[in-house]
C-alpha cells in the first residue's frame, strides 16, 4: 500500500522559491536612503550615487520574479478576456465576427473584471498561489536552478563593489570640501601602510595647479586603494568619532568582502583562506552556496553603513566640526 503524497502548501512553496528567487521591493528598501540623498554636500551626491546603483541592482536580482509575476497576471486578463470576447459574439450577426466597439467593450469589462477579482482575498490567495506554483516549476529545470544562483552570485558580487564605490568617493570628496580634515587622515595609525613614507607627490600637486582646496582628497588618493573594509573603516575612524559607524562597518560587510573575494578569485570553491578568515562551515573544495537571505542580509548591511556615515556627516556639519 503506497501513501500519497501531499501537495506542498503555499507557504511550503514560499519558503522554497524565496530562497532562490529575489521577492524584494526596491523602491520600499531604498526609502530610508532617500533623505541623505537631498542637497549639494559631497555626501549627498555620493549617496544618490549609491541609490542608483543599489537600485540597478535589487531590480536585476528580482526580474526573474517580476517577469514570471508579468506573465502569470497575464494568463489571469487573457481567461477574462477570451470569456468576454465569446460572450461579445452571441449579439453579432453570423459570420461577422466582432466589431471595432465590441472588441473594445470586451477588453474593457475584462479589465474590470480583473480588478473586482484582484480586489478580494479569494482573488488575491488564487493569483499568489498560481505564482508560487509557477516558481517551483521554473526551479525544476537544471538550468533555472544554475542561473538563479549565478545571478544572486552577481548580486553579492555588485552589492559590495557599490559599497567600496560610495566610500571611496564620499572619502575623496569629503576630504575635497575641506583640506583641513586631511590631518586626521594623515595621522591616522591604521592608514600609515596606505601612504607610506611620501604622503604626496609633488608632480601630482602641480597637475591641481599647486591649489588643494578643492582637490585634497583626490591628491591624497591618487594611486592609492581604497577597497579594502579595514582601509575605510581606518578612514571613517579618522574622519568621524562615531561608535555607530564602526559598528555599522562590522561582521556582515566582512563577511560579504570575503565570500566576493572568494567568487571573484575562486568561482565560489571554499579555499583554507576564505576558512581561516570568516569560520564558516563550508567543506574545503565545496563551492559556496548563496541563499536570498544572505543577499538580503548583505544589502541591509550596506544600507546601514550608509546611513550611519550620513548621520556621522549631519552631526559634524550641525556641530560646526571639520
Amino acid at each position: 500500500m503506497t501513501t500519497k503524497q501531499q501537495s506542498p502548501t503555499p507557504r511550503d512553496l514560499a519558503i522554497k522559491v524565496g530562497q532562490s528567487f529575489m521577492i524584494f521591493s526596491s523602491e520600499t528598501f531604498l526609502e530610508p536612503l532617500k533623505p541623505y540623498s537631498e542637497g549639494e554636500c559631497p555626501s549627498a551626491r555620493c549617496i544618490a550615487s549609491a541609490i542608483e546603483g543599489l537600485h540597478s541592482v535589487v531590480s536585476a536580482a528580482g526580474l526573474p520574479f517580476q517577469l514570471i509575476q508579468d506573465s502569470t497576471m497575464q494568463r489571469r486578463f487573457d481567461s477574462f478576456h477570451n470569456s468576454e470576447r465569446i460572450l461579445a459574439l452571441i449579439p453579432e450577426k453570423p459570420g461577422s465576427g466582432l466589431s471595432e466597439d465590441a472588441k473594445r467593450l470586451a477588453y474593457k469589462s475584462a479589465d474590470h473584471k480583473l480588478k473586482e477579482f484582484l480586489s478580494g482575498d479569494e482573488g488575491k490567495d488564487s493569483v499568489r498561489d498560481e505564482l508560487l506554483y509557477e516558481l517551483d516549476r521554473r526551479l525544476m529545470s537544471p538550468d533555472v536552478r544554475i542561473a538563479a544562483e549565478e545571478l544572486l552570485v552577481q548580486t553579492l558580487i555588485s552589492t559590495w563593489s557599490i559599497f567600496e564605490s560610495f566610500a571611496r568617493s564620499f572619502i575623496i570628496e569629503w576630504l575635497n570640501d575641506d583640506p583641513s580634515r586631511a590631518s586626521t587622515i594623515l595621522a591616522s595609525p591604521e592608514l600609515k601602510e596606505v601612504f607610506g613614507k611620501q604622503v604626496v607627490n609633488i608632480q601630482t600637486i602641480g597637475d591641481h595647479s599647486y591649489d588643494l582646496s578643492k582637490s585634497m582628497g583626490t591628491v591624497l588618493f591618487r594611486g592609492r586603494r581604497l577597497d579594502s573594509l579595514g582601509t575605510i573603516k581606518g578612514a571613517m575612524k579618522a574622519l568621524f568619532e562615531s561608535s555607530t559607524v564602526q559598528t555599522a562597518l562590522g561582521e556582515d560587510l566582512r563577511i560579504l568582502n570575503q565570500r566576493r573575494h572568494l567568487f571573484v578569485h575562486n568561482r565560489g570553491v571554499v579555499d583554507s583562506t576564505y576558512l581561516e578568515q570568516t569560520n564558516d562551515t563550508v567543506p574545503l573544495g565545496e563551492r559556496l552556496t548563496l541563499n536570498c537571505d544572505d543577499v538580503k542580509q548583505y544589502l541591509i548591511a550596506v544600507r546601514v553603513a550608509i546611513i550611519a556615515i550620513g548621520d556621522a556627516v549631519a552631526a559634524t556639519t550641525s556641530s560646526g566640526q571639520n
